[in-house]
């Protein structure tokens, strides 16, 4: 045998190993592994959909929480200057009671006016004439912590041609009120005769039921609350003479009230006034909220002028 070379040899051999081979040709690829990251895994994710908190200011306002916030500190606001514009009207009217009050007492008309009444409220006035008729009781009411009722009368004035009017004697017991209405005792007094009373015009903004009190019964003679015209119609009204002006006499404070409630004597009502006045604390309340909720929403503006900044293991690549 003749020696070939040895490139030829090697060339003879693939070829004939090739064309002997029934299996296909199978390549190998390699594959380098390397660990994955776990805060690029991560911050991949966390890009890959909506973010978790707005990236905008307008996007922050628009949440409910936040819109409540803005609407908060205006609405405040305007609630103490509401209440500012209360505490004005109330010391008018304070002023107005006072001024009205250290006045000397009048001699009412003999036909009143009533549509001029209003600016007449908590004027003193003197009374002459007789106290006579059905007594309506106006209750229930506390005074001194003791309940009782209001005990009202027709007053019939001695001026010639004078009209009749109401007068509110004061505050009795429950005790003598009920046997008022039962008809074992009188509402007693100088009844019949004829007596100089110094009373008080009542205020327009007193009448009116409230909110939680019953209906009155006229034909029972229950009264709950001060309707003025009612009570004139029961005691006859127009037919009768009789005005709707209810005039409450004063007592003096020449006798203890209890003294006076346990002889069974009306005790009027004093000849000051004292109207509650709390719309300066009212008002710096609502201030104080506004201007709390004022610096939340401003903080809140802040927060949301820009995009939240991720750590940078949290971006994305």
């Amino acid at each position: 045998m003749s020696k070939l070379p040895w490139t030829s040899f090697r060339a003879f051999s693939t070829s004939s190993h090739l064309a002997s081979s029934s299996k296909p040709i199978q390549h190998t690829v390699r594959r380098t592994w390397r660990p994955i990251d776990p805060l690029r895994t991560m911050g991949r994710r966390a890009f890959s959909g909506p973010a978790p908190f707005p990236t905008s200011g307008r996007a922050s306002l628009l949440r409910p929480l936040n819109m409540l916030v803005v609407i908060i500190p205006f609405f405040t606001f305007s609630l103490g200057v509401w209440q500012v514009k209360r505490l004005r009207w109330k010391l008018d009217l304070i002023d107005e009671i006072q001024r009205n009050i250290e006045k000397d007492p009048m001699i009412l008309p003999p036909n009143i006016n009533i549509s001029a009444l209003p600016d007449f409220a908590f004027r003193r006035v003197l009374l002459r004439g007789v106290v006579e008729g059905p007594p309506i009781l106006l209750g229930p009411a506390v005074e001194h912590g003791v309940p009782g009722a209001y005990l009202i009368q027709p007053f019939h004035r001695a001026e010639p041609g004078a009209s009749t009017i109401m007068l509110n004697r004061g505050f009795i017991t429950k005790t003598r009120a009920d046997a008022i209405r039962a008809g074992t005792q009188t509402p007693g007094g100088e009844v019949g005769q004829e007596v100089i009373i110094e009373g008080m015009l009542t205020k327009k903004f007193d009448e009116g039921k409230g909110s939680w009190q019953h209906d009155n019964q006229p034909e029972q003679n229950l009264w709950f609350w001060k309707d003025i015209p009612g009570m004139a119609e029961w005691f006859g009204g127009e037919t009768k003479g009789v005005q709707p002006v209810l005039v409450d006499a004063i007592d003096r404070g020449d006798h203890p009230p209890t003294m006076l409630m346990q002889a069974g004597i009306p005790l009027g009502r004093p000849a000051t006034v004292e109207i509650r006045n709390q719309h300066a604390t009212y008002a710096m309340t609502w201030f104080s909220l506004s201007a709390a909720t004022a610096g939340m929403l401003i903080y809140l503006l802040r927060k949301g002028s820009g995009a939240r900044k991720l750590p940078k293991t949290m971006r994305p690549v």
